[in-house]
């Protein structure tokens, strides 16, 4: 496994940091953490997971399951940005194994992934607030739009 991840330019030594950083957002070492947390979370990484702020787009299209009272689960967050790291928007079999090489021995580790169920996802939640948006906007207008004609 080290050496499919060398190769795609991720060592033990960027685990290592991605692991170091959750913690501090992870004070109670649960596996999860905010969604509201992602963003700074992202910016803090460095490089080859980092994303600098403004991010709420990479956020996006990290599609990353959110479960129940908005949080984010550890290795959802770690495979989005292993995912950016390698420059893998489309998955593909070497990815996959990769993916599942990394859930296995986080399983054995932490076995209460098994009980997680996801509800949405960054990429729903950001398609959501678009959509609201534009409603407000076009509310808006027609409200601008009925009092000029009375």
């Amino acid at each position: 496994m080290a050496n499919d991840l060398e190769e795609n330019n991720i060592t033990q030594d960027d685990f290592d940091m991605f692991n170091r950083i959750w913690e501090k957002y992870d004070l109670y070492s649960t596996q999860f953490i905010k969604l509201n947390q992602l963003s700074n979370f992202v910016a803090e990484l460095e490089s080859p997971f980092g994303v600098a702020k403004p991010n709420d787009k990479a956020i996006a299209l990290f599609n990353i399951p959110i479960s129940k009272g908005e949080m984010i689960h550890y290795l959802d967050v770690l495979h989005a940005v292993a995912k950016y790291a390698t420059g893998d928007i489309d998955e593909d079999s070497e990815f996959d194994e990769m993916q599942k090489r990394l859930d296995l021995q986080f399983l054995k580790t932490y076995p209460m992934r098994a009980n997680y169920e996801p509800i949405t996802s960054t990429m729903q939640r950001k398609k959501q607030d678009i959509a609201v948006r534009k409603l407000q906007k076009n509310w808006k207008k027609y409200l601008v739009k009925k009092k000029l004609l009375l």
